[in-house]
């Protein structure tokens, strides 16, 4: 564990070769979920998705600590129609975590007017979410 700059706890944990990062601050509340693709892990695809289906669907244990579902590049996807996961971030969202998904990521994937759950943020409120929350969780 060290110290990053914005005086938070950090500590790296490494599962199936690749480093996680999980930030702590004991003055700040929640634990925020941040997403960046579609599928967990490397190697294949389809195992990835499966596995982050199964993360998702674990998350509600732990809802009491979630505040918000972060989603940035490619873990857009996961809230738009077509996706597998839908519903069970619809699930996540109808118990209180907010779902954040990219503007600019959805423009990017052109899937702005297929996002079905949560709601379109900007960078600016990411960066808020994130600076402002307890624990920021990358699966």
């Amino acid at each position: 564990m060290g110290n990053n700059s914005c005086g938070c706890q950090s500590r790296a944990t490494v599962a199936g070769g690749k480093k996680h990062q999980i930030s702590t601050d004991p003055g700040r509340t929640g634990t925020v979920i941040y997403i960046n693709s579609a599928v967990l892990g490397r190697g294949s695809d389809e195992l990835g998705t499966n596995l982050l289906g199964v993360y998702l669907d674990t998350l509600s244990n732990f809802a009491r600590d979630l505040s918000h579902i972060v989603l940035i590049n490619g873990g857009v996807k996961l809230a738009c129609r077509g996706s597998a996961s839908v519903e069970q971030l619809e699930n996540l969202a109808g118990i209180g975590i907010k779902i954040l998904s990219c503007g600019t990521c959805l423009n990017h994937f052109a899937l702005k007017d297929d996002l079905v759950v949560g709601e379109i943020s900007n960078m600016v409120e990411i960066q808020e979410t994130l600076l402002s929350c307890g624990k920021i969780l990358t699966p």
